[in-house]
């Protein structure tokens, strides 16, 4: 977990001109230019070594074709995470308890508003989402209550930058769906909006959830039937909330 407290550390070095919220616990109800530009600093670890500018110029040299408009720049997360750890590398339960262990908060809830930018660097494209809370499943610290709405933020996203479309794109963590629901585990940031626990956001609109996310060999994805994947998580935030008493 030294990942995670660097980069909230850094959250808090360069919030020093703001209240720090994390000891009031204070939620933001909506995104801001100013939350966007704070949230900006995460993502660091998406990072390649071209700039948005750099994609642009090189498309540029291969077509002015409108129609070759959309640049699609694809980065892994790092094999650690920013927090947590990847879905693909551990047993259902096991994962489902490290995110837990791991989160502030996990709720389900649907995506209505998305807003997309450059990360600090310019090198990466991440969003924030505002989310209305349908159902809390566990809260560590903070107080979060159905109806309310939330800010979450994550890597990948789209922006329109010097006439092309570019699309941040997290492989095996698409773009949240708006208006869908989603279980989601989150990590409060001192601005009072939330970090999505690495890749750990999953769409429950089906009967089955995609957890595993990788194309099986058969070319088919290896689903978990939605109840069993709620249970699973009720089960580990009850263990969990059961060793912290």
């Amino acid at each position: 977990m030294r990942i995670v407290r660097c980069v909230l550390a850094i959250v808090c070095t360069s919030l020093s001109c703001l209240q720090v919220v994390s000891a009031q616990k204070t939620i933001a109800p909506r995104d801001t230019k100013e939350l966007r530009e704070q949230n900006s600093k995460l993502f660091v670890f998406y990072s390649g070594n071209r700039t948005l500018d750099n994609y642009i110029d090189l498309q540029n040299a291969k077509s002015h074709d409108p129609a070759d408009q959309t640049i699609v720049i694809s980065h892994s997360a790092p094999r650690e995470g920013i927090v947590g750890t990847n879905p693909n590398e551990r047993s259902r339960e096991a994962y489902v308890l490290d995110a837990t262990t791991n989160s502030d908060l996990i709720v389900v809830a649907e995506p209505r508003l998305m807003n997309s930018a450059a990360t600090e660097t310019g090198r990466f494209i991440f969003s924030d989402y505002e989310v209305a809370v349908n159902r809390t499943l566990m809260s560590r610290g903070v107080t979060v209550l159905p109806g309310q709405t939330i800010v979450v933020t994550r890597p990948g996203g789209i922006i329109q930058y010097r006439g092309r479309q570019i699309v941040g794109s997290v492989p095996n963590f698409d773009l949240f769906t708006l208006n869908e629901p989603y279980m989601m585990f989150l990590r409060l940031l001192p601005n009072g909006t939330f970090l999505v626990v690495g890749e750990s956001a999953f769409n429950l609109s089906a009967d089955q959830v995609d957890i595993d996310r990788r194309i099986q060999k058969n070319g088919t994805k290896k689903l978990v039937p939605k109840d069993q994947f709620v249970a699973d998580v009720e089960r580990a935030a009850e263990r969990l909330g059961k060793a912290q008493n």
